[in-house]
C-alpha cells in the first residue's frame, strides 16, 4: 500500500513539475527567436539609413541587443542557443563597426568571439572565429580614429589598436594626452593625416 502511495505521489509531482520545466526549455528558444527578429529589423534599418541621417538611435538599440545576446548566454548557459547568441552579438557589433567605425563596437566584437571561443569549445561556430578576428586586427592596424572625444574616441579606439588624432575644442595643451596626433582645427587634416602617419586612410 505504501509503494502505491508513493508512486501515486511521484507521478502527481511529476504531473506538476511537467509545465513548469517545459516552460523553462522553451523560454531560451523563444528569446533567441525574437532577438534575430529584432536584429533582422535593425540590420534593414542600418542598411537602408539615409545619408545624412543620424545613425545614433540605430546604434544605441544595436549595442542593446549586443547585451542582451550576450547576456542571454550568462542566463542560459546550457541551452544549445547560448553559442550561437555569443555569435550572433559579435557579428552584429562588428556590422556596426564596419557601418560606423567606432572602436567600441571593434572591442566588444572581439570579447565576444573570445567569450565564444572559451566557453564553448565544441561549438561548430568555432571554426569561423579566426577569420573574423583577422579582418577586425586588421582594420584596427590600417585604421586612424579621428574624435573629439578623449574618453570616447582616442582612449577606446587606441584599446581597439587603432591610431588616433584628437580633435581639440579648445586651447588644451596636447602634450601626454595618448592621441597619435592632436589638432585644433579640421582644415587640411586629410594631408596631415596623410604626412603624419604615412596613408590616405
Amino acid at each position: 500500500m505504501r509503494s502505491f502511495v508513493r508512486a501515486a505521489a511521484v507521478a502527481l509531482a511529476c504531473a506538476l513539475l511537467a509545465p513548469v520545466l517545459y516552460a523553462q526549455s522553451s523560454q531560451p528558444e523563444r528569446l533567441y527567436k525574437e532577438a534575430l527578429e529584432r536584429e533582422s529589423t535593425l540590420r534593414l534599418e542600418m542598411d537602408t539609413l539615409r545619408a545624412g541621417a543620424s545613425p545614433v538611435s540605430v546604434l544605441e538599440r544595436i549595442r542593446v541587443l549586443v547585451g542582451s545576446y550576450e547576456d542571454f548566454s550568462r542566463l542560459f548557459p546550457s541551452s544549445g542557443y547560448s553559442d550561437n547568441a555569443l555569435w550572433q552579438g559579435a557579428m552584429l557589433s562588428a556590422a556596426a563597426f564596419w557601418e560606423f567605425g567606432h572602436a567600441e563596437d571593434r572591442v566588444t566584437a572581439l570579447g565576444l568571439l573570445e567569450d565564444l571561443a572559451g566557453r564553448f569549445p565544441s561549438s561548430s561556430l568555432i571554426k569561423q572565429i579566426p577569420p573574423e578576428v583577422k579582418r577586425l586586427n586588421a582594420a584596427a592596424s590600417d585604421a586612424v580614429h579621428v574624435g573629439d572625444s578623449h574618453r570616447f574616441d582616442v582612449e577606446t579606439a587606441s584599446r581597439a589598436g587603432m591610431r588616433t588624432v584628437w580633435f581639440m575644442r579648445s586651447d588644451v595643451e596636447a602634450a601626454g594626452n595618448g592621441a597619435n596626433l592632436a589638432v585644433s582645427s579640421l582644415v587640411g587634416l586629410a594631408p596631415l593625416i596623410m604626412d603624419h602617419f604615412g596613408t590616405d586612410r
